[in-house]
């Protein structure tokens, strides 16, 4: 996110992604360098599943 808030042109990418919503600090950043308008787009939902095993059967 840094780098795609530093600047326009050959060096720095147009765009990016993020496991989360962009900053207020990073917007201002963006905003300081001449970067924008920013578009954020939600692609999917990150998770987390929990699974556990059966025990086994004991037998008697």
């Amino acid at each position: 996110m840094q780098i795609f808030c530093s600047g326009l042109g050959d060096k720095f990418p147009d765009i990016t992604n993020a496991s989360r919503r962009i900053k207020k600090s990073e917007v201002e950043l963006c905003a300081k360098n001449g970067v924008g308008p920013i578009v954020e787009i939600q692609v999917g939902l990150d998770g987390i599943a929990l699974a556990q095993a059966k025990p086994p059967r004991r037998s008697r």
